[in-house]
């Protein structure tokens, strides 16, 4: 089979020996920049076929006292293990000297060794229990089967009648030294492959990505010349992710075949699906979704919530509901914190096991703050977007070591898809980032907003989940995320009847509120003066703002605006290179921008599609290619005193809450209208006498907004122009609502 990639042998063993070296911070940059990913294009296999090509184990060697509690044959299997698909990235079972497995964090290697080891009855090795080195295989050999055997057994590997299965190769590199793991594969192949026979494989290794390829390099053509087979576990498709979870709730005593745990699991399935832009109903789980729904944690804690949720039915109908409900969100939150606090407890126990642990300070007793998920995820972002590493609570006698080390882990992270610095999962992607902004350096926070304005990149509506979470417990977020919290919740809108609605004000401070189909969401806002800015698109949008100004896309790159979007702000730059502009179903212009000035920052600015939708108005003259976009006023507006001027703002507060689409006509929401006059007194009255005029009506949840009342049109009143009309409507305003002038 041909692979595209590069050889972990051939991209240098001192790329490999400079990550390991203590304080060798350019050897460790030098080899993180080198790794490459792989691209797989093979036929998927079940497990039943590896475990046809491997030796089948009779009258199986006894096992000595020596041989401990990580050398021991399985005979009983696990009732929650689910076959896992298998992929063959590299090599021919058909005469292979060897197998090496590898898989992400916590996708079930170890389950899967035990199975084979059952299934075949060979010998399972837990490499995570040992410092393996020089003659490690040998003498493992000789302890396990006594020393009288191991001529007997040797021979019995050399001749394909005898297997020995090798969990957790990942682990045991971690526990020593580069030459001590190298020296250890001479010795396995020596002992095990350099006389075996094609095609019966006596060795199964199993290890995450960067282990399992330097190890198969190591032993194969590319270095000690073995027939090495290389194989992936694939995440679970529909049937196995269901079969998954039925077995865990087996596990914990619970009926699969309850209807209502059905009902449930199927709903969860379909809300998280739903993430992703797959339809819930979908039998054919690709991309992300499989990546993610397919994965054996995500099911685990999927099996552990239907288990301890109480009424089956009332979880069927919480997750069932037309929404995606906020157990959702806390589940998916809870999930990628279990994972971290997993990924602690392995990293602590192997380093603590390490040659590192001679140096550490008796007095040093505060291992649970080592490795933290905060840590990780600050190291995360480091490798993703090249932050400053974080500091870190070990004693400074170990820290060298201790950095070292986690840089090699971080490349097998569960977090950590095909190349180091990329995600397994946008889920996984966007929980960092969140936690970086809501709770990260300024350094931090300033990478993921560069990484949101990149086009290249799309938030999904985890990231505001998780945003809106954290800043309901402090209170406020940062303007500057809040194009980061806009294209999170748009992206909401691949689900059907969920178009994204913005509403955003300086009014009594910053605020922003997005309706999401059904759900609203209101944050405050914090800011330094910095402009809003709207990095790839806008529509359906309501932006008031007297103190700020806005910024729209980024250059080099296209904008989409619409449709229903009206912008007044102080100032409004159009740093797109290109405009796309989306029309309504009105015959008016439908996006609508007015400021004191509007200009295009991109020199060869253009607008390439919808010209007819887009009309300006600003204080200062409109410049070339904008001016052709101005909104001619000529009309001769009756004096407005500074009563009137201040119940103008608030009439097209008013009115700036109705859009043209989907209501038959320009209308909005009640439930929004409604609030703001429960919060603001003079809004409410001018709500009040806007329907006595019969400028507003109600029906049922929806108010309708009847412009012509006051000789207002639909482009007037998004460029908030005031009619004769609308101006005498202003005065009889005042005057109602100061009795006496």
């Amino acid at each position: 089979m041909t692979v595209t990639w590069m050889s972990p042998v051939m991209r240098g063993v001192a790329g490999l020996v400079a990550a390991c070296s203590i304080g060798n911070a350019a050897g460790r940059a030098s080899h993180s920049a080198s790794l490459v990913s792989r691209r797989y294009d093979f036929p998927i296999m079940n497990v039943q076929t590896l475990i046809e090509a491997l030796p089948g184990v009779e009258d199986r060697p006894a096992l000595q006292d020596s041989a401990g509690r990580d050398i021991r044959y399985v005979d009983i299997g696990r009732s929650e293990f689910v076959e896992p698909p298998l992929v063959i990235e590299d090599g021919e079972l058909e005469t292979a000297q060897a197998v090496v497995v590898t898989a992400p964090a916590a996708v079930g290697k170890s389950m899967l060794a035990e199975f084979l080891a059952l299934r075949t009855s060979g010998v399972l090795w837990n490499l995570g229990g040992f410092h393996v080195g020089n003659d490690f295989a040998l003498g493992a050999l000789a302890r396990a089967h006594g020393a009288s055997s191991l001529g007997a057994v040797l021979t019995r590997i050399h001749d394909g009648s005898f297997l020995v299965v090798a969990d957790a190769l990942d682990e045991a590199r971690l526990r020593v030294s580069f030459d001590a793991f190298v020296a250890f594969l001479d010795g396995v192949f020596e002992q095990f492959l350099a006389r075996a026979t094609p095609g019966r494989p006596p060795l199964v290794l199993l290890a995450r990505r960067e282990t399992s390829e330097f190890a198969a390099d190591w032993l194969g053509e590319a270095g000690r010349g073995a027939a090495v087979a290389s194989l992936r576990i694939d995440f679970f498709d529909r049937a196995g992710a269901e079969e998954f979870v039925n077995r865990q709730l087996q596990s914990k005593d619970r009926d699969p075949t309850n209807p209502n745990l059905v009902a449930a699991r199927d709903a969860m399935f379909a809300q998280i699906l739903s993430l992703f832009g797959v339809d819930g109903a979908s039998p054919n789980w690709e991309g992300d979704a499989r990546k993610f729904l397919g994965y054996a944690p995500v099911l685990v804690a999927m099996g552990r919530y239907l288990a301890s949720g109480g009424n089956p039915k009332r979880l069927a109908e919480q997750f069932a509901h037309e929404r995606t409900p906020e157990a959702m969100w806390q589940f998916l939150l809870t999930l990628v914190i279990d994972i971290l606090e997993r990924e602690q407890q392995k990293f602590v126990q192997g380093f603590r096991e390490s040659a590192a642990s001679a140096a550490v300070p008796p007095t040093f007793l505060d291992w649970s703050a080592v490795f933290a998920p905060h840590e990780q995820r600050a190291w995360l972002l480091s490798e993703a977007l090249g932050t400053e590493p974080p500091n870190v609570t070990v004693p400074r006698e170990i820290e060298a070591e201790y950095r070292a080390q986690v840089r090699e882990w971080l490349a097998e992270h569960p977090f950590v898809g095909g190349r180091r610095g990329e995600f397994a999962s946008p889920v996984f992607e966007d929980f960092v980032y969140a936690e970086a902004l809501t709770e990260g350096q300024l350094d931090e926070r300033a990478a993921v907003r560069r990484r949101v304005a990149d086009a290249s990149y799309r938030p999904t509506e985890m990231l505001a989940r998780f945003i809106f979470t954290r800043a309901a417990g402090h209170g406020e977020a940062d303007a500057e995320d809040l194009p980061a919290l806009y294209e999170s919740l748009t992206a909401g809108e691949e689900q059907p009847g969920r178009l994204a609605e913005l509403d955003l004000t300086d009014e009594g401070g910053l605020q922003a509120a997005v309706r999401l189909g059904s759900e609203r969401f209101e944050l405050p806002l914090n800011t330094g003066g910095a402009p809003i800015v709207f990095i790839r698109h806008l529509g359906r949008a309501s932006v008031q703002l007297q103190d700020h100004s806005v910024k729209l896309g980024v250059s080099g790159r296209t904008f989409e605006i619409g449709p229903d979007v009206a912008i007044r702000a102080a100032n409004i730059d159009i740093a797109a290179e290109s405009l796309v502009v989306r029309r309504g179903t009105e015959e008016a212009a439908n996006v609508v921008l007015s400021a004191n000035t509007i200009f295009a920052s991109d020199p060869v600015f253009r607008v390439v599609h919808g010209s007819e939708g887009l009309r300006l108005r600003a204080a200062q003259s409109l410049r070339y290619p904008l001016v052709q976009f101005a909104i001619e006023d000529e009309e001769t507006i009756p004096a407005l005193g500074a009563d009137e001027l201040e119940a103008a703002q608030v009439l097209f507060r008013l009115l700036g809450f109705f859009k043209s689409e989907g209501y038959g006509g320009l209308g909005s929401y009640a439930e929004p209208i409604d609030r703001r006059a429960g919060q603001h007194a003079r809004f409410a009255r001018l709500l009040s006498f806007a329907q006595e005029r019969g400028l507003v009506t109600r029906e049922g949840a929806i108010y309708k907004l009847h412009p012509d009342v006051v000789g207002l049109d639909y482009l007037k009143v998004k460029a908030q122009i005031v009619s004769n009309d609308a101006a005498r409507f202003l005065h009889d305003f005042v005057r109602a609502d100061t009795p006496g002038r």
